[in-house]
């Protein structure tokens, strides 16, 4: 899991100010810090997590480049200079891994960043999109994905970047779903998390109930601690009130294009997080993009995409399904990692 972060808006807080400014000496080196999320990645940092800070410069200014490289140097001393990435202002920020030689963007690569437009460009090259809420942006919603803020610790409509962390290592490495948090009478934490399609309760210890999945615990030590109680099945056995709204919400964030498609709660009892992914990257594209087309059941890609040919995550049977060419059955028959029938419960 790689994880970068947007600087403007996002690690820095956003100055509404004429174009002008930008240019002056010391706009940048004395930007004012988002101070909890600052904290959240230099823990993430000291925890070994790959982190990496992705931010556009005005090419043309004096200051703009090495006032940028000071800030980050002073507000996060541990994270060292090759992995602060600067893209000249106008460039897409996911195209500058052909350059840097970096490895191609995954599933496994996700960027923090307060601007719908990176973010679509980021899910368009395969990686995920997180958009950071600022308390300016966001105003006409139309970013659907994943959220974070910092003040609302761990809900179902937006999370920290920590809790966003484990829960994403729990997803890719272990198929665990973590749905939601909440306080029950004790004030202990909860969480509900789906694994293999059963409901799993699980209680955090009290210790950490007000910096839930926060500092002083890594993130692998509370994904293994989550795990213990899953292995040691702390299953449960009632469905909260708003258990439904929850993961309505959860999935749809996750899979913002796959989740207006027919079946989709079935998909989710037999398909796993791996393949979920696939389809959304794949089915994304398609609808969102000029990417691919279909003709005479084979898909092609137009101008611009070729580099897309040899991405195993783009499927024929994907879009074939999509347009209702063979059933959810026959895809599941595929792609599909359980042989019993799937339950009637509803998400």
């Amino acid at each position: 899991m790689r994880i970068f972060v947007d600087m403007d808006g996002t690690l820095a807080k956003w100055n509404n100010v004429e174009f002008e400014q930008l240019y002056e000496e010391g706009y940048y080196r004395n930007l004012e810090p988002n101070q909890e999320i600052v904290d959240e990645v230099n823990e993430l940092i000291k925890q070994g997590e790959d982190v990496y800070i992705l931010s556009c410069y005005l090419k043309d200014s004096m200051y703009a480049l090495q006032e940028k490289k000071k800030w980050c140097q002073e507000h996060l001393p541990n994270l060292s200079e090759d992995k602060c990435i600067f893209v000249p202002f106008g460039e897409s920020k996911a195209k500058v891994f052909d350059e840097r030689s970096l490895s191609p963007i995954t599933n496994q690569d996700y960027l923090i960043d307060d601007y719908t437009k990176n973010l679509l460009e980021w899910k368009e090259m395969g990686g995920i999109g997180v958009k950071y809420l600022n308390g300016i942006n966001h105003t006409k919603g139309t970013w659907q994905g994943l959220r974070i803020n910092e003040k609302s610790a761990f809900s179902t409509k937006n999370t920290s970047l920590m809790a966003l962390v484990l829960g994403e290592k729990l997803k890719s490495e272990y198929g665990i779903d973590l749905l939601t948090a909440f306080e029950n009478e004790t004030q202990d934490m909860v969480c509900v998390c789906i694994y293999n399609s059963d409901c799993y309760y699980i209680s955090v210890p009290f210790e950490i109930h007000h910096q839930p999945f926060s500092f002083g615990f890594s993130c692998d030590d509370l994904s293994s601690y989550i795990i213990h109680d899953i292995e040691n099945q702390k299953t449960i056995s009632f469905l909260p009130s708003d258990f439904k709204y929850a993961t309505n919400q959860y999935y749809s964030r996750h899979y913002p294009t796959l989740s207006h498609c027919r079946d989709f709660s079935y998909l989710l009892g037999h398909l796993d997080s791996e393949t979920l992914d696939n389809m959304e990257f794949t089915l994304y594209l398609y609808e969102n993009t000029t990417a691919i087309d279909i003709d005479e059941d084979e898909f092609y890609f137009n101008s611009g995409y070729e580099y897309l040919k040899e991405d195993s995550r783009i499927s024929l049977s994907y879009l074939e399904w999509y347009e209702m060419l063979i059933d959810t059955d026959e895809l599941i028959k595929d792609f599909g990692f359980k042989e019993e029938e799937h339950d009637d419960r509803e998400y």
